[in-house]
């Protein structure tokens, strides 16, 4: 086994047993509120929505939203966008919230060595929404692996629609995750951008 292949596999070692430890927590959390119920999963229209243990009930899609695109997720400016059950900025805030995050590096392509980042927001009930990198249609050209505006081989910069009014500058608001930075917050983006999105639903209206 070569050096690189040695390091790898220490490096997934520490992510499995980082991730089995904040799954570890999560439930501990869950059962010291007294929070702690079967986790809800279900399938609408295709759509995998998972139940994080949130206050509000709200269900999200494991994924970001892919309707039939061939395994890519769907990317939409935010005029298409709204018309979805996409999470408002109260869900998103939740979401950070009342998760705990994972953030972790993984060999994006051998073709460039470049490297891709993965996070994930982990809930009481130990489900979890994967925010990883997506595909985004910037502007009028498509950039069919980097979802960074600036086009970095970070791969670390995500954006996803957020339910809402758009201000005077067409620019609405967006779930923004940076994996280098740690760092998942809410901001505004230009509407005639295509970005995936995530779609959520009401834990009441399925039990």
């Amino acid at each position: 086994m070569t050096k690189e292949e040695l390091a790898q596999q220490y490096a997934d070692e520490i992510i499995k047993n980082h991730l089995k430890q904040i799954i570890q927590e999560s439930f501990l959390k869950g059962y010291e509120l007294g929070e702690l119920h079967t986790a809800l999963t279900i399938k609408v229209d295709g759509v995998t929505y998972v139940d994080l243990g949130l206050p509000s009930g709200t269900l999200w899609s494991s994924t970001p939203f892919c309707r039939g695109n061939g395994g890519f997720y769907e990317r939409l400016c935010y005029n298409d966008a709204k018309n979805l059950n996409i999470p408002t900025e109260e869900q998103c805030k939740e979401l950070i919230s009342q998760t705990k995050r994972l953030f972790h590096i993984y060999n994006f392509s051998d073709y460039d060595k470049s490297i891709g980042y993965r996070t994930e927001m982990i809930g009481s009930t130990g489900q979890r929404v994967d925010l990883t990198s997506t595909s985004t249609n910037v502007g009028e050209g498509i950039n069919p692996v980097r979802s960074s505006i600036d086009y970095s081989k970070s791969y670390d910069e995500n954006r996803f629609w957020i339910k809402g009014d758009s201000n005077e500058s067409n620019e609405a608001l967006v779930l923004m995750v940076n994996a280098t930075h740690k760092n998942i917050r809410i901001d505004r983006h230009f509407i005639g951008y295509k970005l995936p999105v995530f779609l959520v639903k009401n834990k009441e209206d399925y039990l």
